[in-house]
């Protein structure tokens, strides 16, 4: 039985990518990459697969959870990140990258199924044998991604000049996120 939970987790999450550190930049030695959660659970498995880079010259720690992509309808992927800096306050944000044969949707806004505006900032684009690309960033506090992980995830809205496009991050994934930044934080 258990082996279906990962099956489908597997299958929720799409392809799964771990971003890899800069060449340049040399990653703190206190990472590592063997810890794993010990339940074998939807949030433990994005916990496990959610990374983090120490930048000790730098004072930086991020934390990157695993690349989801989203139906075929929609060609795109997005994941958690946050990052640390050496004011020791945590930022978190929704990585969103959205592809298109057809136009620039020009992404600006987006909307929860509460209401709520949050603050989405287009960070780059880019044209590559036909398909545009977009990549957004979208702010999330703390208190709010606790209350995604105890409801039922996030559903958002993200409109632009072209239209709209709907993301869901299911709660499972809020929590194993949330975890892992949490297990290294109390270990630092």
């Amino acid at each position: 039985m258990r082996w279906i939970a990962l099956l489908g987790v597997l299958f929720l999450l799409g392809s799964i990518s771990i971003l890899d550190a800069s060449a340049e930049t040399e990653i703190d030695s206190r990472v590592s990459s063997s810890f794993e959660f010990s339940e074998d659970t939807a949030a433990g498995q994005v916990g496990n697969r959610t990374d983090v880079n120490i930048y000790a010259s730098e004072g930086t720690t991020w934390f990157v959870g695993p690349s989801v992509g989203q139906p075929p309808s929609l060609d795109g992927e997005y994941f958690l990140r946050a990052y640390k800096n050496a004011d020791d306050k945590l930022h978190f944000q929704l990585y969103v990258v959205l592809k298109s044969r057809h136009h620039w949707w020009f992404f600006g806004r987006a909307l929860d199924t509460d209401g709520n505006v949050l603050k989405v900032k287009p960070i780059g684009v880019d044209l590559e044998s036909g398909w545009k690309t977009e990549h957004l960033l979208i702010q999330l506090s703390r208190p709010y991604l606790n209350r995604l992980a105890a409801k039922f995830g996030l559903s958002l809205r993200v409109t632009g000049k072209q239209g709209e496009i709907v993301l869901n991050v299911p709660s499972f994934y809020v929590k194993g996120f949330l975890r892992k930044v949490d297990f290294w934080r109390r270990a630092e």
